[in-house]
């Protein structure tokens, strides 16, 4: 489910030797979703069962961070509540998912606005703030959130100014959380010695 359970705790905890653990990506809203019953750390549930993998995890000396995603167009109605996907722009991606026991076509996304911008960068500050360890924000084919994301497939709208926007979003989500303590001085590549 969208919940980790009793088997991502023991999975975890039996890798907690290798060294430094990636979990899975994990989405940060209900928005973020586009896989069958991949766990969220945006609800308290979620968090409590991801604190229950964290402190198996610890107890075995290991190390886990969290990646957060929202994985944009790369999602289906199906696994949204019926909305479409939120993207940079209404352009679809080529690929499937798998909903209901078989594989179906990614769904048309639409454009997000502005204002869900805000919305999806104050999701990733909330699913940071409820994360364990640390956090490690995910880029990929067309990820909504980190900028470079959007700046993919935007077809560049020079009353929006998007790429810059997003760019400035997301190391203004990086200051937020220096500012709020939530990242540690040690996990902070722009600390110093670091």
């Amino acid at each position: 489910g969208e919940t980790p359970g009793p088997l991502h705790v023991e999975y975890y905890r039996q890798r907690a030797g290798a060294g430094l653990i990636v979990n899975e990506g994990t989405q940060i809203s209900p928005m973020g979703q586009g896989y069958m019953d991949t766990p969220g750390i945006h609800s308290p549930e979620q968090v409590a069962a991801w604190r229950k993998v964290t402190d198996a995890v610890h107890a075995e000396g290991g190390k886990i961070v969290v990646q957060l995603w929202h994985v944009g167009r790369i999602s289906h109605p199906d696994l949204l509540g019926g909305a479409a996907p939120l993207a940079p722009s209404a352009i679809p991606a080529n690929g499937k998912t798998f909903i209901g026991g078989e594989y179906v076509p990614l769904g048309q996304p639409r454009e997000i606005t502005v204002d869900e911008i805000a919305a999806t960068v104050e999701d990733y500050r909330r699913a940071a703030r409820n994360a364990i360890d640390m956090l490690r924000p995910v880029v990929a084919r067309g990820d909504a959130i980190p900028p470079i994301g959007f700046m993919l497939n935007y077809p560049q709208d020079p009353d929006v100014g998007f790429a810059l926007a997003s760019l400035r979003a997301g190391r203004r989500a990086w200051a937020l959380a220096r500012a709020d303590g939530w990242l540690r001085a040690d996990d902070d590549p722009d600390a110093p010695g670091n």
